[in-house]
């Protein structure tokens, strides 16, 4: 059951961020949309810094399942503070779904997807080993 919510989860990842980041970009004005998404992102990494550490440590002394339930009470948390604090309606432009595929004949967006695949892969690889 673990397994199959964790690779459950792992779909989800991909998309929360994509659409984390256009949130974040959208919610502040043209010139500090950089910022915010790096803000966004911050927490991505405060996640694998942290995170992982402390639910391992968690995990050796209360047990497993501790780290599960801590994590799944932050989850719910971040739940209640998204639907406190974010906007009922986000104005966006309407989207092309063939448009955003063709953006990936573009080297200068290949390079730095790339790039974020193997840095990625590269720190699950030691997490995991």
């Amino acid at each position: 059951t673990l397994m199959a919510a964790r690779v459950f989860t792992a779909f989800c990842h991909g998309a929360f961020f994509g659409i984390g980041a256009v949130v974040a970009a959208d919610l502040v004005p043209r010139h500090q949309r950089s910022s915010a998404i790096a803000l966004m992102f911050t927490g991505l990494t405060l996640a694998n810094v942290l995170g992982v550490p402390l639910g391992t440590a968690l995990g050796q002394v209360a047990g497993w399942r501790s780290t599960f339930w801590v994590v799944s009470a932050i989850g719910l948390a971040a739940v209640a503070a998204l639907a406190a604090w974010l906007p009922g309606r986000i104005p966006m432009q309407p989207g092309n779904i063939l448009r955003e595929f063709r953006v990936l004949r573009d080297v200068r967006v290949l390079w730095p997807l790339l790039a974020s695949v193997l840095a990625s892969a590269a720190l699950f690889c030691v997490l995991t080993y």
